[in-house]
């Protein structure tokens, strides 16, 4: 049996906690036996040192880094994507569009990742486009040599 470091209720062996004030009781808290308690300290004096030697807990602001910290961009307004979509219709214009938005650092960053994603999209196009080309003009001279 021990008594709670918080409140000095007696606790049964085996008690993870004080059944008096819910203090948790670990594996450290010492058995006590009919001793007496000790004496209260007299002077305001030795109280004071009393209490500065017992650390207090220090309470932190937690730093958030990354996200947090970055700043807003504005949204990109719909007359602003219906020019982008109207130069994007135009032959060759498209394509130089595209790169200036990619990889200026002047463009938001919607639009950067839009038109990065575009590029992607159009040399798989021009990968595809490429192979299949291959594979019908070694399919019309295979016909052609078999005649």
């Amino acid at each position: 049996m021990a008594n709670c470091p918080n409140c000095g209720a007696v606790i049964n062996d085996g008690e993870s906690f004080c059944s008096n004030c819910g203090t948790p009781v670990t594996a450290q808290t010492p058995v006590t036996t009919a001793e007496p308690a000790a004496a209260p300290i007299q002077s305001a004096d030795a109280q004071a040192n009393y209490q500065q030697q017992i650390p207090q807990p220090v309470y932190q602001q937690p730093v958030y880094q990354g996200a947090a910290h970055a700043p807003v961009e504005q949204p990109i307004g719909i007359g602003d994507w219906f020019l982008t979509i109207l130069l994007l219709m135009i032959p060759i214009v498209n394509i130089i569009m595209l790169f200036i938005w990619a990889f200026s650092s002047e463009t938001p960053t919607t639009k950067s990742n839009f038109a990065k994603a575009q590029l992607i999209w159009a040399g798989i196009g021009i990968v595809l486009s490429i192979l299949f080309s291959a594979v019908i003009v070694s399919a019309l001279v295979a016909i052609g040599s078999s005649l």
